[in-house]
């Protein structure tokens, strides 16, 4: 595994962590996650939040991520629902 793949694998689980934790009703906004895992995590801030930075690089590369990650973590992964990060228009 190289690092491109540590980091790839390491931004998905974040993002995805943080879709499930908004279908649970804790967070409302993707700001609101962002802030915490920039202030609180200390989250790279030039990259805006894990949830500006998968809306920044589109919905396809993000579900190409989940599937590698899907794949990669077997069948108890469990992806969130991403329209909250993209949302239907």
């Amino acid at each position: 595994m190289d690092s491109k793949e540590i980091v790839e694998r390491a931004l998905a689980s974040i993002v995805n962590e943080a879709v499930r934790v908004m279908e649970k009703g804790v967070a409302s906004r993707t700001s609101d996650i962002d802030i915490v895992l920039v202030h609180g995590y200390g989250f790279p801030r030039h990259l805006g939040g894990p949830l500006f930075w998968a809306q920044h690089n589109g919905p396809e590369k993000i579900h190409q991520m989940m599937k590698r990650l899907r794949f990669a973590s077997g069948i108890d992964f469990i992806c969130g629902d991403m329209t909250y990060v993209f949302p239907k228009q």
